[in-house]
Parts: C-alpha cells; sequence; structure tokens
C-alpha cells in the first residue's frame, strides 16, 4: 500500500497494471499443486491488492476541484472576463489542534475555517462552510501569539502570505477567542491544565522539558533548549511516541494485573493510552504508538498475538485511508520508519554487537543504530546534511529521558497530593534536566556532515541504505557460509551428508553409529 500511496496520483497507471500483473501471477501460481505455491499465489493476489489501495488513496487525496472557468458575457457577447485575485483577509474557524510554537517565535494555529473574508483589488467576498462535514483548512500564524487548546473557536484577521507555506499571519490583538468549545473540549482544557501545573511544581529549570517529554506541550521550552535536541540529532526525543506510553502502559497493567488478570489489564493500558493521547493531542507519532497498543491489546485478547512489523503495518493501513495528508508528512514518515527500523533492523544490529558489548549497552546500542539507520536516508535528504552524534546521544540520553518520565509522573501525582513535598522534588528534577542537556550540548557541538547538493543528499541516502542492508543481511551471509563449510566435511563410510545449513535435531544424519534416542 505504501508503494501505491506515496509516488502519488501521477504513479495510478503503472500500479494498476502491477496489480492486475501480480493479481495474473497469482491466479497462475494458485493453479499448481502444493502448499509453497499456494502461499505464493496469495502474497502476490495481496500486493496486489496493496498497490492498487494505495493507488485509489492517493488518487483521492490528491483530487480536486478544477478551478473555475472564466465568467463570460453572454448578452454583449465580449471575451471572458478575467477573474480579480482575491486573498484570506480574515478567518474564523475552530482550531483543529492545540496551538503549538513555530519559527522565528511565531506560534501556530491550525483552524478549520468556518467562515472566510476575501479581499482584492477594489473587490471582496465572503465564503461560509455550514454542516458537519470536512472543512478548509487554514493555518494562522501569530508572533508571541496566546495559548488556545484545540476545539476554540477563534476569529482572527491579518495578512496572507504564500511564502513559506500559505499562511494568515495576524498581530496577537487581532485573535479574538470566541468561545472555548464544548464540553468535552473544556473538560480537556482542564485536564491538560491541571497536567502543566502538577509538571511546573516539581522543577523550576525542568519544569518546560517536563511539560515537553510527558505531554508534548512545548509552549514552555526554551529555544535554546529545543534547539540543542535538534543539533544532537534527537528531536524525536521530544516527540510523544511508543516510549512515553509504554510508562503509562506499565502503571496500568501493574496496577491492573492483580485485580482483572493480564488479558484485560492490557485492554485497561490501552484505555488509559487513548485517554493519554486525548489529553496531549493526537500527533502522528503518538497515534501511530496508540494503534499499535490497542491493535495488540485486541490481538492477545483473541488469542491471536502479532509481531511488531504486523502490528506496525495494521496501523498503518489504518492511518493511510482516514488521514492521507497527515500520512505525507515527515514526522508520519519518520514516526513509521523508526519503528520499522526497531523491529527489522535492531535484531541485526544486536547479533553484529553480540560479541562486543555487555547486553544492557548492547540493546541500548542496538535500538539507537536500528533507528537512525532507518530515519537517517530522509533525513539526510529533507535537511542536507549527517548527525552522527545523535546515535551516542540516543544511547546516552535513553535512561535519563525514561527516568525524567518516571519521576516527573510519580512526583508530579505526588505534589498535587501534598504541596509541601514540592521543595523535596525540585533538587532531583532539576539534576536530571542538568544531565539530559549536558548530553544534548555535548552532542550538539559534534560537527555535521554537510550534504550541499541534491547528489550529494541521494548519495549519501542511498549509502545509509546500503550499509543498512548490509547489516541486516549479514546474518544470512554467515548461515550459508556454515552450511557450505559444513556440506564440505568428511562422515564415515556409508553415512549422508545433513542438509544445507545443518538443521537441529539430525544429529542421526551426522553420526549414524550411535543409536537413535
Amino acid at each position: 500500500m505504501a508503494l501505491g500511496f506515496y509516488p502519488g496520483a501521477d504513479f495510478l497507471l503503472p500500479a494498476a497494471a502491477s496489480a492486475v500483473i501480480l493479481a495474473s501471477l497469482g491466479s497462475a501460481l494458485g493453479g499448481l499443486p502444493g502448499r509453497a505455491p499456494r502461499l505464493r499465489a496469495l502474497q502476490a493476489m495481496a500486493m496486489g491488492v496493496g498497490l492498487a489501495a494505495g493507488a485509489s488513496v492517493a488518487w483521492n487525496e490528491a483530487g480536486a476541484a478544477p478551478p473555475p472557468a472564466p465568467i463570460s458575457d453572454a448578452a454583449t457577447g465580449h471575451a471572458p472576463r478575467p477573474l480579480v485575485p482575491l486573498h484570506p483577509a480574515w478567518a474564523e474557524g475552530r482550531l483543529s489542534s492545540d496551538s503549538t510554537p513555530a519559527k522565528g517565535g511565531f506560534r501556530s494555529y491550525p483552524l478549520s475555517v468556518e467562515r472566510l473574508g476575501l479581499s482584492g483589488k477594489g473587490a471582496s467576498a465572503e465564503l461560509s462552510y455550514p454542516g458537519g462535514g470536512k472543512r478548509e483548512g487554514l493555518r494562522l500564524l501569530s508572533r508571541a501569539g496566546p495559548e488556545i487548546d484545540a476545539g476554540s473557536l477563534v476569529r482572527a484577521q491579518g495578512s496572507f502570505s504564500e511564502a513559506g507555506g500559505a499562511a494568515l499571519f495576524a498581530q496577537p490583538r487581532d485573535i479574538m477567542l470566541m468561545d472555548r468549545g464544548g464540553p468535552i473540549d473544556r473538560l480537556r482544557s482542564l485536564a491538560r491544565s491541571a497536567c502543566r501545573q502538577a509538571l511546573a511544581r516539581i522543577g523550576k529549570r525542568s519544569a518546560g522539558l517536563m511539560q515537553a517529554l510527558i505531554l508534548g506541550v512545548k509552549d514552555s521550552l526554551a529555544p535554546e533548549e529545543a534547539e540543542a535536541f535538534k543539533a544532537a540529532g534527537c528531536s524525536h526525543i521530544l516527540a510523544l511516541s511508543g516510549e512515553h506510553l509504554s510508562v503509562l502502559a506499565v502503571l496500568a497493567i501493574a496496577a491492573l494485573k492483580p485485580l482483572i488478570g493480564p488479558t484485560r489489564a492490557r485492554l485497561g493500558g490501552a484505555t488509559l493510552a487513548g485517554l493519554f493521547m486525548w489529553i496531549a493531542g493526537p500527533g502522528p507519532s503518538l497515534l501511530r504508538a496508540v494503534l499499535m497498543v490497542w491493535i495488540g491489546a485486541i490481538a492477545l485478547a483473541l488469542d491471536r498475538p502479532q509481531d511488531w512489523l504486523t502490528v506496525l503495518a495494521l496501523a498503518f493501513l489504518a492511518m493511510v485511508p482516514i488521514d492521507p495528508s497527515g500520512a505525507r508528512s515527515l514526522s508520519f514518515t519518520l514516526s513509521y520508519l523508526a519503528v520499522w527500523g526497531l523491529a527489522a533492523l535492531g535484531p541485526r544490529f544486536s547479533f553484529l554487537l553480540g560479541r562486543r558489548l555487555p547486553p544492557i549497552l548492547r540493546e541500548s546500542a542496538a535500538a539507537s543504530l536500528a533507528a537512525q539507520a532507518a530515519v537517517s536516508p530522509v533525513l539526510a535528504f529533507t535537511f542536507g546534511y549527517l548527525q552522527f552524534a545523535g546515535i551516542l546521544a540516543s544511547m546516552a540520553a535513553g535512561p535519563v529521558v525514561t527516568l525524567m518520565m518516571w519521576w516527573g509522573m510519580g512526583s508530579g501525582l505526588l505534589c498535587s497530593l501534598l504541596p509541601c513535598a514540592a521543595p523535596l522534588a525540585s533538587p532531583v528534577s532539576d539534576l536530571l534536566y542538568a544531565i539530559l542537556m549536558a548530553v544534548m550540548n555535548s552532542a550538539a557541538a559534534v560537527p555535521t556532515l554537510p550534504l550541499p547538493s541534491s547528489p550529494a543528499r541521494a548519495l549519501a541516502s542511498v549509502a545509509v541504505a546500503g550499509l543498512a542492508a548490509l547489516v541486516y543481511a549479514r546474518p544470512y551471509a554467515e548461515y550459508r557460509a556454515w552450511g557450505r563449510r559444513s556440506a564440505r566435511l568428511r562422515f564415515a563410510p556409508g553415512a549422508e551428508a545433513p542438509p544445507r545449513g545443518g538443521r537441529p535435531g539430525h544429529d542421526q544424519a551426522l553420526r549414524p553409529e550411535f543409536p537413535g534416542q
């Protein structure tokens, strides 16, 4: 489905032709006797269906109404009159997600437009989007604008610009908060505000970073802190994902398991994960993690546990039709690539490092290398540089981040119940903050490998992907080499050599002179 979706609507014809060829191949293989041809036939048909489905979603996502034709004057027979260019002058709508800090000190407000005012040379117009269907989206930017939560009704007046992405720029005084949404939206705002206040009590310097790590709120994060994470190649640490949900899931399962059993406890953990996403906001990586938690919990409840790659693929299949435009975002791509790297490349890097590092360091290093190897080709081609220090920084920061999240949740709850405990919790929070920022600043000081041109970016991306492929293939290569060596061994007279690869359980074929067990 990814192969059919990501190349875009222009790939519809080749994708359709490939789907037909694969379906025909599957039909032909299905007629052969034996289990292996039937399995290959199912795989070919499944890939054909995936290509067709992905191309269809890409076609629907890219489809848009054609531009209106120029209006002709039928009474006079004059030539069509050119349309007056109109641009947004003001907008009114509800925020589809929470406001977030943007580059240059701006704050971004994603509006789901209900009313839109247009103006041009000697002309003006007003558009309305009634009903509950999908409305047009517009990005509102304001320097040092107020923090507003999702669901709020906002009216803003400003100037429209297409430089760096179409957006309506407004002054903070020109942004009017009409209401804070319905009861559910107001309840979410209260819960979100209470969580932020609880985290603010447990530290002075660490308050902004604690809110970013646990709630995904970067409003109180200092610009130099965010820049240090970015320069160190560790921006993913600030994105809510499975690492954050794992802390909540462990707490929920440990508390519920003695009461309702392990299976229902996992479903309770999945419910808590959904509640956490509702409070923090459904970002791409967090939504992917919640989907995987729910799919894994449901599969376990049905006595059909699945591996990582299967759960990740099911989450992808669910997300792409629901939000095609979001699936084309960089954060979505990086989130899925990182988890794919952990599932597919993690065991290979662990095998590669098996004899060189102790188990604790080996697993941490393998996870960092696998995730970086998966996302680095995309990062190199997108941003034009490679940051090798990010691997070591991720390894060093992982335990500190996990400890900060455990400490933040536990001490935040304690200080909410007992405010007098805040002075005792603050030094520990600030110490963890100092350690994490020291790691980020050290990694940020390491020079990056610049890739100034498009060919250099493409070459670096291919090189990183090729190295990852070699690491992935190494266990297979060693296994085949060992099989060839074992086939050259000498055996007792009349004994047959074992099958290539020396499968376990065939000791009688190797040493027939011993009695069977």
